[in-house]
């Protein structure tokens, strides 16, 4: 049961952490820049519009803080956590 724990708590924050991987690569590919303040005044001045890309893009940045910070419905793992071994619950402190 602790082995379980530690698994799902190891498995939901990869979930989190894929999803961040997936927002960086867009990000980067379609804007070719990671500053915020950059993104912003291409879309002040018009270089960038509504598109897919974009909702995708806020869609994996929304999914990765679900995922890292236990939110529903990526938060099964949480009740669990404790349970688990001393790693799993200074992830849960770290998050």
């Amino acid at each position: 049961k602790v082995v379980f724990s530690a698994i799902k708590s190891l498995i939901m924050t990869r979930i989190g952490d894929l999803f961040l991987i997936f927002y960086i690569i867009m990000i980067y590919f379609h804007y070719f820049t990671f500053n915020f303040y950059e993104i912003q005044f291409m879309v002040k001045i018009g270089l960038i519009k509504y598109t897919p890309i974009l909702n995708c893009i806020t869609l994996f940045l929304l999914f990765c803080a679900i995922g890292k910070s236990a939110q529903i419905p990526l938060h099964t793992w949480l009740p669990k956590a404790m349970v688990g071994p001393t790693p799993v619950s200074a992830l849960i402190h770290a998050a």
